[in-house]
């Protein structure tokens, strides 16, 4: 959800209450963040299941973890720029992907459960291998105003969704084509599913 910001209260409610299984939400920067009357951080759990807090700090940009070095996701990424307000969230070390400079939660993902809040303590690594409750899916928090090509494969690869190509360009598959924008010359390796 690109623009999740403002929510009206019946909005909120059919988001938390309308999770779907398989499903894979990515949340992008203050999701639930504005009420009709009011700004409150206490939205953004209200809506994605991860308790936030605001954050101060010099520049956007955050560095993959671990976890998210598992992922594919190789390279800092985000505004060097201050961006006010930002938001960081609670997230335990297998759940968090990036974090901002001081060491807080920048990208994490965490599984539901069909009209559920989130479960579990499976990483997100062990899931991209399969094995998974197939009633489960995923929320992902996005604190950075910034979304990657790696980071865009690594929650397609999460969600199981086919991942074209490796490359930074951008796809659009549907009714059975596929386009790919190439940003560089040479080849590009595609993934269709199938020998052509």
């Amino acid at each position: 959800f690109l623009s999740a910001w403002a929510l009206s209260s019946e909005r909120r409610h059919h988001l938390a209450a309308r999770r779907s299984a398989g499903t894979t939400r990515v949340w992008c920067w203050a999701p639930g963040f504005i009420y009709p009357d009011r700004q409150d951080v206490a939205g953004i759990a209200e809506v994605t299941g991860f308790k936030a807090h605001r954050v101060n700090l010099p520049s956007a940009e955050v560095t993959p973890t671990k976890e998210g070095r598992k992922q594919g996701i190789l390279t800092p990424f985000g505004p060097r720029a201050s961006i006010r307000p930002l938001f960081a969230v609670q997230a335990r070390p297998e759940e968090t992907w990036a974090t901002y400079t001081d060491g807080s939660a920048a990208v994490a993902v965490r599984r539901h459960r069909r009209g559920e809040g989130a479960v579990g303590t499976e990483s997100s690594a062990g899931a991209a291998a399969g094995g998974m409750d197939t009633d489960a899916g995923w929320d992902v928090f996005v604190g950075t105003p910034r979304l990657t090509p790696e980071l865009l494969r690594a929650v397609a690869k999460l969600a199981r969704v086919r991942v074209f190509t490796e490359a930074n360009g951008p796809v659009w598959a549907a009714e059975g084509y596929v386009a790919i924008q190439a940003h560089a010359p040479g080849p590009i390796t595609v993934d269709v599913g199938q020998a052509v």
